[in-house]
């Protein structure tokens, strides 16, 4: 993702110019969000935003990475992360260059961004955000308190054959918590 944003910027500023590159780097960025093949269902565009970042300007791409990077070390946090340095781009653009029109084409990406995660600014409100490195909490309530018709499916199943160990048995039922949840989530989700 990243490597598009890079590309578009980058090529597009050798083959036209500042104007060009500012034009492709905003589409490379929408692009990637509201791709037509997926129903205008794509990404949040924090790598493809740093990837335009590194090809209209360098240094505020590192500003932007090393401000990713400290906000996910002290909150372990990556959706957070990604916020912080969108909200950062344009400053740091600013900062280093002072070209009106790169910085309004970050302001206007970073905006995107901030935007696409609208669900996970709830999810923070909330307290509910998955951190770096720890199991989502909703697979912590699948194992620990499986619905009846889970707890059903484990007791009428058997683990793969061959298999006469607890721990077999403990894994075999988590699998099968984990696929019912899946299945669920899955069948909520089909309109």
């Amino acid at each position: 993702d990243a490597g598009k944003g890079w590309a578009a910027a980058y090529f597009a500023w050798h083959v036209g110019g500042p104007d060009y590159a500012v034009v492709a780097a905003v589409a490379v960025v929408v692009g990637h969000m509201f791709p037509v093949w997926l129903l205008f269902r794509g990404g949040k565009g924090v790598a493809t935003g740093a990837g335009v970042l590194l090809g209209l300007a360098w240094l505020p791409c590192l500003i932007c990475c090393a401000v990713w990077l400290v906000t996910a070390a002290v909150t372990r946090i990556s959706s957070l992360a990604g916020i912080a340095s969108a909200i950062a781009a344009p400053i740091a653009m600013w900062l280093v260059s002072h070209d009106v029109q790169y910085v309004e084409a970050t302001g206007l990406i970073a905006a995107l961004i901030v935007l696409r995660h609208h669900a996970n600014i709830r999810r923070l409100l909330k307290g509910e955000e998955p951190r770096i490195g720890r199991r989502p909490s909703s697979l912590n309530r699948a194992i620990a308190s499986p619905t009846a018709r889970t707890r059903r499916a484990v007791r009428s199943s058997r683990p793969p054959k061959g298999s006469t160990t607890r721990s077999a048995w403990g894994s075999h039922a988590i699998a099968l918590i984990v696929k019912s949840r899946r299945d669920r989530s899955s069948a909520s989700t089909r309109v």
